[in-house]
């Protein structure tokens, strides 16, 4: 027999299917299914009819009483309070109906005046049977009581005793003994583990047989979920409920009350366990499935045999390669013929995907080392901020006490020279904390719209003479550079950085190369730079025919403190300082350098789409001083608070000082003077700055808000950028520079 027939899966499929005999199998296991349902839908209809059964029995207990106890009221004896008469007729009635425990008499007020059962005075105004029939001056039924006559579990029934104006004289009581429902319902026929149970109209149980234990006492609630089912469905219902002896029973009930519209006054309950019901089923349908796992056994053999000698081989082979792709190794092929049927093309899709994935991993392994590059330049930059935050803090009060001396003292000073060496230690300090704030990317920024070429030009002049004669510089503007949006001042910062930085990789004469150009990045660039966003940027590279860089330098360029430099020639800010101006204006950096070969920065802005403005900026070169103008400083650090209100009022402005929030909204509570400026930091307990100017605006509108921080804070800013109409003063600051803020924000 030439088994090539079975290489094609679509035909070995039907086979394995005949061999199975599904349909045959299917047909028997849905005949013991139905079974089963079929058995259980008559159990349902069974105990539904046991249940109305019972609700029949006790709707004649229940009329049965209604009829005794309106008769009684036609009695003369009971009419006319004969209480020794009716106290022997009471008797006599009890003598004759064993099912109730007493029957008594009570007068309006509950007090129990005649009893078939002598006991001490006992009032009943409380009860439900009483206050019923009192109210609604009709036959009336109880709930779950112990008797305060007899001593035992009842059921009270109650009718009123009317005078001629239809007034409550007294009220008759017959209470039903519960034990007496066992001989009623114990003669019925129902399978082992069957239960009959009554409970009154507040889910209290009446009577249940069997009694398996102490938790069924009478008296005691039924199942929560057995009493929300039976009192919101119809008045007779089934439900399916697995009991506390972890038995599953078809539970029936029955719900009576004295006539249409009025509320339920008990509930009968009939529970026969499901597995009873469904035995002889059960019993085929486990026949069946024993069949039908025989036959589908028989079915699996038989495909095995088949298939051992057809596919074992073959899908061993592939599940080889599928492991060996799992573990990572994509290097192995199948060796299974193409031509082999569905197998041959599985096996030919497995060679196809491996030689995918092999791609796949080799640019995985490039992505996440860019990824952990820029996520280890995150953290360090995060560190990097908080430290400049603190650091400027500091600097603010060295630099500031320093200046202020040094306008104190004559020229001649001997003490003027160190104090001119503190001033310039601290701004060289200034200027390492403002580098580590722009690798960190919590500089405070004011983009404007530009030319990239003509800010440029304006800086190739100092570029030279930065770098000295012995290097020259090449300037290759691009064509009609699109406009883009950032701060010039970072420009600047960025354009002096690299061409020190290409300067010091150069050894004697060299060239460093200044370029532009528009760049329109689509996806297939983006998917090998994950950085970047396709769309239109303008390009701006640096390059040098310097010594170059190998990868190991590469990896760590950005890094804030790495240098190649020797000792005390550079503080390893100066390209972390970059990584940070081109990631705060969401561009990317890319870097191409070998040994011996030079290197070439190329940086990435965005292209501005919109409207340009200009803006012209006034100099001004002497201090300008107040005239007495009112200004309110809010600064949390003491010692920056003392130092800024001494400043201020040697410019000749009136101040008031407050070291919190809290402090200065007290202290402006009731000023009348006009507020010309408060100057606030961003950041303070209680509130921060611009909650503060809000509060302060509501009660001084014609104020104005100048804020100062070490850092940049979303409080007053977007990603570094100031919001719309927000004046900002950078820590730490001049007196001049103060000054002039000041001077501009007074005076327009």
């Amino acid at each position: 027999m030439n088994l090539r027939f079975f290489h094609s899966v679509r035909l070995l499929i039907p086979v394995l299917v005949t061999v199975a005999v599904l349909p045959s199998l299917l047909a028997l296991l849905y005949s013991g299914f139905e079974a089963r349902k079929k058995a259980l839908r008559d159990g349902e209809l069974e105990t539904l009819r046991l249940v109305q059964s019972m609700a029949v029995t006790q709707e004649r207990i229940t009329a049965s009483a209604q009829v005794m106890l309106s008769s009684l009221t036609l009695v003369p004896s009971v009419n006319k309070f004969d209480l020794p008469a009716c106290n022997e007729l009471f008797k006599e009635i009890i003598r004759l109906n064993p099912i109730y425990t007493n029957i008594l008499m009570a007068n309006r007020n509950g007090d129990v005046i005649a009893s078939a059962i002598p006991s001490p005075p006992v009032n009943l105004a409380d009860r439900k049977h009483f206050k019923d029939a009192c109210l609604t001056r009709k036959f009336s039924t109880g709930e779950y009581i112990i008797s305060r006559t007899t001593y035992e579990p009842a059921f009270p029934f109650s009718y009123p005793l009317l005078d001629e104006k239809g007034q409550v004289q007294a009220v008759l009581i017959a209470a039903v003994e519960l034990k007496q429902y066992r001989e009623h319902f114990s003669e019925q026929s129902v399978p082992k583990g069957s239960f009959f149970g009554i409970v009154d109209h507040a889910g209290l149980r009446l009577f249940r047989i069997p009694v398996p234990g102490a938790e069924f006492d009478l008296g005691k609630p039924i199942a929560p979920l057995v009493w929300d089912f039976v009192r919101t469905g119809e008045k007779n219902g089934v439900m399916f409920q697995e009991g506390s002896d972890k038995v599953r029973r078809i539970i029936a009930f029955s719900r009576l009350n004295l006539g249409p519209g009025t509320p339920a006054y008990m509930y009968m309950f009939v529970g026969i366990p499901e597995k009873i019901l469904a035995k002889n089923a059960s019993n085929v349908m486990f026949s069946n499935a024993l069949l039908t796992g025989g036959s589908w056994l028989l079915a699996l053999l038989l495909s095995w045999g088949i298939g051992r000698n057809l596919f074992l081989k073959k899908i061993r082979r592939l599940t080889d390669c599928a492991s060996q792709f799992g573990a990572g190794n994509f290097n192995m092929l199948t060796g299974v013929d193409p031509k082999d049927g569905e197998i041959g093309q599985v096996a030919e899709a497995f060679d196809q995907m491996a030689g995918r994935l092999r791609q796949a991993d080799m640019e995985r392994d490039r992505l996440q080392q860019q990824l952990i590059q820029a996520q280890k330049l995150e953290s360090v930059g995060r560190l990097a901020g908080g430290v400049a935050h603190d650091f400027n803090n500091m600097l603010m009060v060295i630099l500031g006490h320093a200046e202020m001396l040094l306008g104190q003292l004559s020229s001649d000073d001997p003490s003027r020279a160190s104090l001119e060496n503190i001033r310039q230690a601290a701004d060289k300090s200034s200027n390492l904390t403002r580098q580590l704030l722009a690798f960190a990317r919590k500089q405070t920024i004011s983009p404007v719209v530009l030319e990239l070429n003509d800010t440029i030009v304006g800086m190739l002049k100092m570029l030279q003479r930065l770098i000295g004669e012995n290097i020259r510089i090449v300037w290759a503007p691009g064509m009609a550079v699109w406009p883009i949006k950032v701060d010039p001042a970072q420009v600047d910062q960025l354009l002096v950085n690299l061409a020190v930085n290409a300067r010091d990789a150069i050894d004697g004469v060299g060239t460093i190369t200044i370029a532009t150009a528009n760049m329109t990045l689509d996806a297939a660039y983006s998917a090998d730079h994950f950085e970047c966003v396709p769309g239109d940027y303008v390009m701006l590279s640096v390059s040098d025919d310097g010594y170059g860089m190998d990868k190991a330098t590469q990896a760590q360029l950005f890094e804030p403190f790495f240098t190649t430099k020797g000792l005390g020639k550079g503080t390893g800010l100066g390209l972390a300082t970059v990584y940070g101006v081109v990631k705060q204006n969401k561009g990317f950096i890319g870097v191409y350098s070998e040994p011996g070969k030079g290197t070439c920065f190329k940086i990435y802005f965005p292209r501005y789409v919109g409207a340009t403005t200009e803006e012209a900026k006034e100099l001004r070169t002497e201090i300008p001083q107040g005239h007495g103008e009112l200004i309110l400083l809010v600064e949390d650090e003491l010692t920056i608070l003392h130092l800024a209100q001494a400043m201020l009022e040697q410019l000749g402005y009136q101040v008031i000082a407050a070291a919190t929030p809290g402090e200065m909204l007290s202290s402006i509570t009731e000023l009348s003077c006009p507020i010309r400026l408060l100057i606030t930091d961003v950041i303070m307990p209680e509130m921060n700055g611009r909650e503060l100017a809000d509060r302060i605006k509501a009660l001084h509108p014609e104020v104005q808000c100048l804020f100062m921080s070490g850092y940049t804070s979303n409080i007053i800013t977007h990603q570094g950028i100031l919001d719309e109409g927000v004046q900002f003063i950078e820590k730490p600051f001049t007196v001049k520079i103060l000054a002039d803020k000041v001077y501009r924000m007074l005076n327009g």
